[in-house]
């Protein structure tokens, strides 16, 4: 088996969503309010080689993480 990492992109992130500022509410709204961010990030997906075949493996965000969760 084999495992290559598969850079698919890059993302700035707020700040507070690294450092996890505050608990609770406070550290959910804490990226609305945060005017740093972070340096470009690499986003990997994985592709994982195995004898039955190929697996691609994306544990990424999605479009939903544009807004807060209720």
């Amino acid at each position: 088996m084999r495992i290559h990492a598969i850079e698919t992109g890059r993302v700035q992130i707020k700040a507070s969503q690294i450092a996890g500022r505050g608990h609770g509410l406070a550290r959910r709204l804490a990226p609305l309010t945060d005017s740093q961010w972070s340096a470009w990030l690499p986003t990997i997906a994985y592709a994982i080689e195995h004898r039955d075949g190929v697996i691609l493996v994306d544990s990424g965000a999605s479009a939903g993480l544009m807004r807060l969760p209720r």
